[in-house]
């Protein structure tokens, strides 16, 4: 997993349940935490299995549930 930028600003966790629903490319996952300009995205691959990591926040989309195609189990 790797990190923002130290000098991007303090990073904010998102309480459990809280987490967004988000797309980024072809990623769907959950945004669980961000900085003023990552966001930390976990999510399910078919083949690695749990993936997490550091994305710019421009590059991701929330998605309302039913537009979602990521896999429920995180």
């Amino acid at each position: 997993m790797n990190h923002p930028d130290q000098e991007d600003g303090e990073r904010h966790v998102i309480p459990d349940g809280m987490a967004p629903l988000v797309r980024i490319g072809e990623i769907y996952g959950r945004a669980i935490e961000h900085t003023h300009t990552d966001v930390l995205v976990e999510w399910v691959d078919e083949v690695d299995g749990y993936q997490c990591k550091w994305f710019p926040a421009a590059e991701s989309k929330i998605v309302k549930r039913e537009c979602w195609h990521g896999l429920e189990s995180l």
